[in-house]
Protein backbone atom coordinates (compact mmCIF):
# COMPACT_ATOMS: atom_id res chain seq x y z
CA UNK A 1 0.00 0.00 0.00
CA UNK A 2 1.19 3.74 -0.84
CA UNK A 3 1.27 6.67 1.17
CA UNK A 4 0.03 9.52 -0.40
CA UNK A 5 0.63 12.37 2.06
CA UNK A 6 -2.19 15.05 2.76
CA UNK A 7 -0.96 18.02 1.05
CA UNK A 8 -3.56 20.36 2.67
CA UNK A 9 -0.43 20.15 5.55
CA UNK A 10 2.45 18.02 4.87
CA UNK A 11 5.81 19.72 5.32
CA UNK A 12 7.14 18.54 1.55
CA UNK A 13 4.13 17.55 -0.11
CA UNK A 14 2.40 20.84 0.14
CA UNK A 15 -0.12 22.66 -2.30
CA UNK A 16 1.29 25.88 -1.32
CA UNK A 17 4.60 24.80 -3.36
CA UNK A 18 2.47 24.36 -6.68
CA UNK A 19 3.64 27.05 -9.46
CA UNK A 20 0.51 29.47 -10.57
CA UNK A 21 -0.59 26.81 -13.17
CA UNK A 22 -1.15 23.61 -11.03
CA UNK A 23 -2.96 25.97 -8.51
CA UNK A 24 -5.34 26.98 -11.11
CA UNK A 25 -5.81 23.17 -12.31
CA UNK A 26 -6.16 22.14 -8.65
CA UNK A 27 -8.84 25.15 -7.97
CA UNK A 28 -10.61 23.42 -10.97
CA UNK A 29 -10.89 20.35 -9.31
CA UNK A 30 -11.81 21.80 -6.05
CA UNK A 31 -14.58 23.73 -7.47
CA UNK A 32 -15.71 20.52 -9.10
CA UNK A 33 -15.82 18.68 -6.28
CA UNK A 34 -18.32 21.34 -4.38
CA UNK A 35 -20.30 20.57 -7.25
CA UNK A 36 -20.69 16.85 -6.45
CA UNK A 37 -21.24 17.58 -2.89
CA UNK A 38 -23.25 19.91 -3.74
CA UNK A 39 -25.53 17.08 -5.35
CA UNK A 40 -25.54 14.73 -2.75
CA UNK A 41 -26.47 17.57 -0.06
CA UNK A 42 -29.89 18.00 -2.60
CA UNK A 43 -30.17 13.97 -3.38
CA UNK A 44 -33.73 14.84 -1.98
CA UNK A 45 -34.57 17.02 -4.92
CA UNK A 46 -33.98 14.17 -7.47
CA UNK A 47 -35.80 11.11 -8.20
CA UNK A 48 -35.87 8.29 -10.95
CA UNK A 49 -39.38 7.31 -10.90
CA UNK A 50 -39.78 8.00 -14.04
CA UNK A 51 -36.74 5.66 -14.82
CA UNK A 52 -36.41 3.38 -12.14
CA UNK A 53 -38.64 1.40 -9.77
CA UNK A 54 -36.82 2.85 -7.20
CA UNK A 55 -38.10 4.62 -4.11
CA UNK A 56 -36.55 8.17 -3.64
CA UNK A 57 -35.95 7.23 0.30
CA UNK A 58 -33.67 4.43 -1.06
CA UNK A 59 -31.78 7.00 -3.53
CA UNK A 60 -31.31 9.32 -0.39
CA UNK A 61 -30.34 6.30 2.10
CA UNK A 62 -27.83 5.11 -0.37
CA UNK A 63 -26.16 8.76 -1.04
CA UNK A 64 -26.15 9.06 2.55
CA UNK A 65 -24.09 5.94 2.83
CA UNK A 66 -21.80 6.32 -0.07
CA UNK A 67 -20.92 10.34 0.87
CA UNK A 68 -18.22 9.80 3.61
CA UNK A 69 -16.65 7.46 1.63
CA UNK A 70 -17.12 9.50 -1.79
CA UNK A 71 -15.27 12.59 -0.06
CA UNK A 72 -12.08 10.52 1.42
CA UNK A 73 -11.83 9.50 -2.20
CA UNK A 74 -11.88 12.82 -3.68
CA UNK A 75 -9.51 14.43 -1.09
CA UNK A 76 -7.29 11.47 -1.47
CA UNK A 77 -7.18 11.60 -5.56
CA UNK A 78 -6.84 15.53 -4.66
CA UNK A 79 -3.53 14.62 -2.29
CA UNK A 80 -2.52 12.32 -5.40
CA UNK A 81 -2.82 14.77 -8.26
CA UNK A 82 -0.55 17.62 -6.05
CA UNK A 83 2.00 14.97 -5.15
CA UNK A 84 2.34 13.77 -9.27
CA UNK A 85 2.75 18.07 -10.10
CA UNK A 86 5.06 18.69 -7.61
CA UNK A 87 7.01 15.44 -8.36
CA UNK A 88 7.27 16.41 -11.94
CA UNK A 89 8.77 19.65 -11.24
CA UNK A 90 12.97 20.08 -11.43
CA UNK A 91 14.56 19.83 -8.07
CA UNK A 92 15.55 23.09 -8.86
CA UNK A 93 12.55 24.56 -9.45
CA UNK A 94 10.88 23.13 -6.25
CA UNK A 95 13.44 24.68 -4.01
CA UNK A 96 13.16 27.70 -5.77
CA UNK A 97 9.47 27.58 -5.38
CA UNK A 98 9.37 26.16 -1.52
CA UNK A 99 11.96 29.20 -0.71
CA UNK A 100 9.76 31.87 -1.91
CA UNK A 101 6.80 30.22 0.02
CA UNK A 102 8.75 29.99 2.91
CA UNK A 103 10.12 33.57 3.07
CA UNK A 104 7.01 34.99 2.28
CA UNK A 105 5.64 32.98 5.70
CA UNK A 106 8.58 34.07 7.52
CA UNK A 107 8.30 38.03 6.90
Amino acid sequence: MSYIPDCRTDEYYNEKYLNEIDKKFVSGYDWCVEQVKCAFENIDDFTLRDELDVRPSDIVKVAEAMKPWFERWLESDRDELITSMLDDMSEEEYKKRKQEVDNKQAD
